[in-house]
């Protein structure tokens, strides 16, 4: 007997619809409901207290979100990490820490956790209009943003002023280094950024600005709000670079001249003026004179290991503590780190979230009268049979690495050019986006084929899904109108309030813990409400991506009943994971290993050779899985497409944009010219 019962699809639908309308069914399905939602609370409680140990070292590091406003009015956030033992009469050694362009405060928690852990105060502002900050249309504002928040920092009590590490990743390390400089901060700690090895503190004319309009002058990016003398400047230095990453993202384009713009720095170092080449990871000078200089060649790594490798923070931490020497309040050696498990906590904080959202969305659609509406029985079982739903169930394996290999043919992309007018910026995280794009037109074309393949079953909207179980007995155009809307309604209703007590879970979060849910560039955050605008072509965009893919995914490659509802149920979960995330997570395992491996994966080639910066999206696999489980649990129990494409596209746009923001700076705000 085959595991699928197909010829049974009849009888179980039948059972189905007289499950949804028996009182007894109904209570037992009550209970489990109730009983589902206080389990999901529980277990979001307890990774909740979790998460906030291991990034608070239990309570030892407070975590609090600081805000400020710019002189021309631009609101300005950071995150500062105070170790218990830093108080005004014991000041503590302090690190700076400033993200690169695509990031946000939270970001490198990976570097906060470990530096709060060994005693030093940590202060991550977010820039560029990224997490909880805010540009006015004042370019100025900009760079007097990072300048405000090492003022700010220096005015703490409890800072130890003669002990600051200015730190920094990829473009945050212009900062690390202009700031770092003007204020004569103990040491000067990058990873992954080109500052010290370039030695411009104004872009030429005609430089590429990503944030330009189609057509519009790039603009000059002026720093001579600083001090224009920092590469003047000799003291502690640690520069951590990867020769793969370099030729990617440094501007430079060769290993050679990054290598003799880096000895440019070094002959300013007493003793080594005539220095011709650099060992890698030997120091020159010495970091208790103050003139201590080391570059840290990390072989291949990419771009983003800077905050997930063990080697990249191991650094930071180990000479950032020489450069304190004795100063350093709790001394741990560099190789014991605890990071990487606030990442793995992290993405089980996201997915019991989700789920809890989930659960929410049942208890009030049990409880609450006006909900009802939201079920109904789940329609007949229509899917695709014989050789052809093997076929679309590989297509649906096959259709992604289609998007992700052509950019979708050109349309999408790291700088996303061809999508700016509809209001996207499909760079880092976004690209997240991209990819649930291209999969979701790809799926259109399929249900277009569908239909048309089956259209002498004159299938309605309640076979999709879309409709009431009643809804082909309605006759005029009005009657089906309003029925269709007596399903879309309620289900619009009730995601916007499970997604509200979803965001006030995360208020109190921060409130209470000062942390949320992060993972591997992808996670939970509160949103600022005045990026709500920025947001909407996301959102909008994720509901109609999610309600054509639900389509596809629940009903046109609905699979056969193996006889027993809970086993449907968890099959095809499973099977709709593994279709939406095999691909997509081994493109972007193997690329981030082959591009961190050797140089020729730098750009790949053959079956490996992307459009798309693949490696930069590795929180996408846990997005997929959370939106396809979530999907088909949440169809196969509501029968209601709209619900599922409301609700998962709502938690997609969130989890998929709130990291990497780096299109948000030019979204939320006016292209400046």
């Amino acid at each position: 007997m085959s595991f699928f019962k197909k010829e049974m699809d009849a009888e179980m639908d039948q059972k189905l619809t007289e499950n949804f309308y028996d009182p007894e069914h109904k209570k037992k399905e009550s209970k489990k409901i109730r009983k589902g939602f206080v389990i999901s609370l529980i277990v979001l409680l307890c990774l909740t207290v979790l998460n906030w140990g291991i990034i608070s070292d239990w309570g030892k590091v407070d975590i609090e979100r600081v805000k400020a406003v710019g002189s021309n009015g631009a609101e300005w956030s950071a995150l500062v990490y105070r170790p218990k033992t830093a108080t005004d009469e014991n000041p503590a050694p302090t690190v700076i820490m400033f993200h690169g362009s695509a990031g946000n405060a939270r970001n490198h928690e990976s570097w906060a956790v470990e530096f709060a852990r060994r005693g030093f105060v940590v202060i991550v502002p977010d820039l560029n209009g990224s997490g909880d900050a805010l540009y006015t249309d004042s370019e100025k504002e900009s760079h007097l943003e990072p300048n405000f928040w090492y003022q700010y920092m220096l005015n703490l009590p409890f800072v130890d002023k003669d002990n600051i590490l200015a730190t920094g990743h990829s473009a945050g390390t212009t900062q690390a280094w202009d700031l770092g400089a003007k204020y004569n901060a103990k040491g000067i700690l990058t990873a992954a950024g080109v500052s010290p090895f370039s030695g411009h503190y104004k872009a030429p004319e005609g430089t590429y600005d990503p944030g330009r309009k189609p057509g519009e002058k790039p603009r000059d990016i002026i720093y001579t709000e600083w001090n224009e003398d920092w590469f003047k400047w000799v003291g502690n230095c640690v520069v951590c670079m990867g020769e793969a990453e370099m030729t990617n993202y440094s501007g430079v384009g060769d290993w050679n001249v990054f290598l003799q713009r880096g000895v440019n720095i070094l002959n300013k170092y007493p003793g080594y003026e005539n220095a011709t080449e650099i060992e890698p990871d030997k120091l020159y000078g010495s970091f208790e004179n103050n003139t201590g200089f080391i570059f840290c060649k990390e072989d291949y790594r990419i771009h983003e290991a800077a905050f997930v490798s063990k080697i990249t923070i191991g650094n930071l931490l180990k000479y950032g503590q020489q450069i304190i020497g004795d100063k350093v309040p709790n001394f741990i050696d560099s190789s014991d780190q605890v990071w990487m498990y606030k990442d793995y906590t992290g993405m089980l904080c996201c997915i019991a979230f989700a789920y809890f959202l989930f659960a929410l969305a049942f208890l009030l659609m049990d409880s609450v009268p006006a909900f009802a509406a939201v079920r109904r029985p789940i329609a007949k079982n229509i899917g695709e049979r014989g050789v052809v739903l093997p076929i679309i169930m590989l297509l649906g394996l096959v259709i992604p690495y289609i998007v992700i290999k052509t950019d979708l043919f050109g349309f999408i992309g790291t700088q996303g050019r061809n999508m700016v007018k509809y209001g996207f910026r499909l760079r880092y995280a976004s690209l997240n986006f991209g990819v649930v794009l291209g999969n979701s037109l790809f799926a259109l074309l399929g249900l277009i084929a569908f239909l048309v393949s089956r259209k002498k079953e004159k299938y309605t909207l309640a076979d999709l899904g879309l409709a009431p179980a009643d809804y082909d007995a309605k006759a005029p155009f009005k009657e089906k109108a309003a029925a269709v809307w007596s399903m879309l309604g309620p289900s619009i209703l009730l995601t916007l309030i499970v997604v509200a007590v979803g965001w006030s879970y995360m208020q109190l979060m921060l409130e209470v813990f000062g942390t949320d849910f992060y993972c591997w560039f992808f996670g939970n955050k509160d949103i600022h409400i005045a990026k709500l605008p920025a947001m909407l072509p996301y959102l909008i965009g994720y509901v109609l991506c999610q309600l054509v893919i639900n389509v596809d995914m629940n009903v046109i490659r609905r699979l056969p009943t193996t006889g027993n509802e809970t086993k449907d149920i968890i099959v095809s979960m499973l099977i709709n994971m593994f279709i939406a995330v095999f691909i997509v997570t081994l493109l972007v395992a193997m690329k981030w290993h082959l591009q961190s491996s050797n140089l020729w994966a730098i750009d790949g080639s053959g079956f490996w050779k992307t459009s798309l910066d693949v490696q930069r999206i590795f929180g996408l696999p846990l997005g997929m899985a959370i939106a396809s489980t979530g999907s088909t649990y949440i169809y196969k129990k509501t029968g209601n497409v709209w619900f599922c494409a409301l609700l998962i596209g709502f938690i997609a746009c969130i989890m998929g944009t709130l990291y990497g923001q780096y299109q948000f700076d030019f979204t939320t705000v006016p292209v400046l010219k």
